[in-house]
């Protein structure tokens, strides 16, 4: 079974946490609709100021 991106990703969410005007935490999700495939991906910022993920995964569900 092929399952084309676009179709994947057709529910997409970014949050951002900003204080003192500084970005400090972006977190971006995607999913299908029905819940078969999420994944998830956190960001925090580096010393060098730029972005490096903390935690990433993936789930397949309904299996």
């Amino acid at each position: 079974m092929c399952t084309d991106i676009p179709e994947i990703m057709n529910r997409f969410e970014r949050t951002e946490i900003t204080i003192d005007n500084e970005v400090k935490i972006i977190s971006e999700s995607s999913s299908r609709a029905e819940g078969d495939i999420e994944a998830h991906r956190t960001l925090a910022p580096f010393s060098t100021g730029s972005y490096g993920p903390v935690g990433d995964n993936a789930t397949l569900k309904g299996l």
